[in-house]
């Protein structure tokens, strides 16, 4: 046996050379982490390959069957998928790596990662057949398949991965470093909002543009509230709508979201999912939601959540379950707009609420919603 810890790459590669045969099982995969693979062994290899997070690249997936990999990936509803073992068959002799360390750029050469080098003899045989046993398990699993062109065509990989590095590679930013008298037109926007949006006068032609509520809305709270949501991760962004052709809007449109992951042009297929400021009916409750939007075409108020939506609803639930103390997910869903005959509805997954009288410290309350940014990053790789 021996110890992998900062010759990890050089050790793989080394072996590699020599091998006739390679067996993987890994939980994330990029194409950073399989260029040591010589390419006469790309067509003698097996992966198994989990999607989970999506931090797996599908760019990486398929240049391995595009030469000559035996390739599966593998998805499991509630369980993930985290295995790092690499098998090499040299001919004489046999290696079994097991780690820390994830096929991805980093953790092969520059993360602080541990893994161990066992060597097939009599005394590991029973180790040997063991992992043998248990990939041809998981590869003839029913959440174990070839990806095809419908795969590719879903499969959207997350932003989580590339957010971590540059938060590693930048360990002097600090996105919450917002002075104090910025950061506090954040509760004050939203109370006026509570006071003043749901008396607005509402018909086509008002002049709006110039009014208070709008220019604060412009020119204060969207940059900051953008500021704080890029925090969170540099795909997301945020956006705060109180008008539409030349009038109020029925209720804010306050909300942020990745439109490289989610299908915002048309979700009605899984629903799209994002980051919503939203208000009770009478506008004394204030809440920060992740939901899960859809379309119904031509209902009124009583319709049914399709099954595909509701079926993406449940997996992010359970996913996000006991994310942060004090989140909820008993709210109801409600509508929020109307194009044609398509009527958008929000369903909150989990949510933190507030009494708009009694508001936390705006310093809380950014911190709030940075949480609940990371969760809406997280729930995006849940399909």
């Amino acid at each position: 046996m021996k110890l992998l810890i900062d010759n990890f790459e050089s050790e793989l590669a080394s072996l590699a050379m020599e091998a006739k045969r390679i067996k993987v099982m890994i939980a994330f995969l990029t194409k950073g982490g399989i260029e040591w693979i010589p390419n006469k062994l790309i067509r003698k290899s097996e992966f198994l390959v989990g999607t989970d997070l999506r931090i797996t690249r599908p760019e990486a997936l398929k240049w391995l069957q595009d030469n000559g990999s035996s390739l599966r990936v593998f998805e499991e509803s509630g369980r993930m998928f985290h295995p790092k073992a690499i098998y090499l068959n040299c001919g004489a002799e046999e290696f079994l790596i097991v780690g820390s360390n994830n096929l991805t750029c980093s953790e092969i050469s520059s993360n602080h990662e541990i893994a161990m080098i066992i060597s097939k003899d009599e005394s590991t045989k029973d180790t040997f057949d063991q992992f043998h046993e248990h990939f041809e398990f998981l590869k003839n699993h029913d959440c174990s398949f070839v990806p095809g062109q419908k795969f590719y065509d879903e499969y959207k990989p997350s932003s989580i991965r590339s957010d971590l590095q540059f938060q590693i590679n930048n360990p002097d930013f600090n996105p919450m470093e917002i002075d104090s008298e910025r950061a506090a037109s954040f509760g004050l926007f939203l109370k006026k909002i509570a006071h003043d949006f749901p008396n607005l006068e509402r018909k086509t032609g008002l002049k709006i543009k110039n009014h208070p509520l709008s220019v604060f809305n412009k020119e204060t709270f969207t940059p900051l509230f953008r500021d704080i949501i890029e925090g969170v991760s540099s795909n997301l962004s945020a956006q705060s709508s109180l008008r539409q052709g030349g009038k109020w809007l029925n209720m804010p449109n306050i909300y942020a979201r990745d439109n490289s992951q989610e299908d915002w042009e048309d979700f009605d297929g899984d629903g799209a999912v994002s980051l919503q400021i939203h208000f009770d009916k009478k506008y004394t409750e204030m809440h920060f939601s992740v939901v899960i939007s859809y379309n119904i075409r031509g209902m009124g108020s009583k319709h049914k959540m399709p099954i595909p939506v509701e079926t993406r609803y449940l997996k992010i639930r359970d996913h996000l379950e006991g994310f942060g103390k004090k989140t909820r997910s008993d709210l109801p869903e409600f509508f929020n707009w109307t194009n044609n005959e398509d009527k958008r509805w929000d369903n909150p997954i989990i949510s933190l609420s507030y009494e708009v009288a009694n508001l936390p410290d705006d310093r809380k309350l950014i911190a709030d919603l940075r949480l609940l940014g990371s969760a809406l990053n997280s729930a995006m790789a849940i399909r």
